[in-house]
């Protein structure tokens, strides 16, 4: 009986250069500080607590020195993949946001009540009790881990398309913009 061997491996493990999260993220922080004139920087902060590496994208605008974190991103220290994202709060408030959700009510144990006036003045309390059913174990999956270089880009991207980043960066163009006019006011024609 003979055995027939075949590649098992996945076919996207090749030996090609593999990028990490920070080289990633640096790349785009240059990216973002062509395309906004360098009124606007990119800059990853990277800070090791032993066990893990977190890095912060930020938003510089020197002209009106500020600086905002727009999210992170946390990896283990000794190996760079898996890798989480950290999208940023949506610190927008709740009348500016294009949706929200709003929660429903879960199932909850309503204690006895009594069913009529009439059995309270008798002293009959008719019970009723509402029963909240057992959960069943449930497996968590977390949209923001990315194993791979191609899966880290393609969550990477979401972020940045996010309408929290683009605001953050929005507003930080605008303010700087708003700076870098009033220090150099227009001529006036003679």
């Amino acid at each position: 009986m003979s055995t027939i061997v075949r590649d098992l491996w996945p076919t996207d493990l090749v030996a090609e250069d593999v990028l990490g999260p920070q080289d990633i993220l640096e790349y785009q922080a240059k990216l973002l500080t062509r395309r906004m004139n360098s009124l606007l920087q990119g800059q990853v902060v990277k800070t090791d607590t032993g066990d893990r590496i977190i890095l912060g994208f930020e938003v510089n605008a020197p002209k009106i020195d500020v600086t905002k974190q727009l999210f992170t991103v946390q990896h283990q220290s000794d190996a760079e993949y898996p890798v989480l994202l950290v999208p940023p709060d949506d610190d927008i408030p709740r009348y500016l946001q294009e949706q929200v959700l709003i929660p429903g009510q879960p199932e909850r144990r309503i204690p006895s009540v009594m069913k009529t006036l009439n059995s309270v003045f008798q002293n009959e309390h008719m019970n009723e009790d509402t029963i909240v059913p057992a959960e069943e174990p449930r497996l968590l999956v977390s949209e923001w881990v990315a194993a791979s270089p191609e899966q880290f880009s393609n969550k990477l991207e979401r972020i940045l398309n996010s309408s929290t980043v683009k605001s953050a960066i929005l507003s930080l163009l605008a303010k700087s913009q708003r700076s870098q006019a009033s220090a150099n006011p227009p001529e006036s024609p003679e």
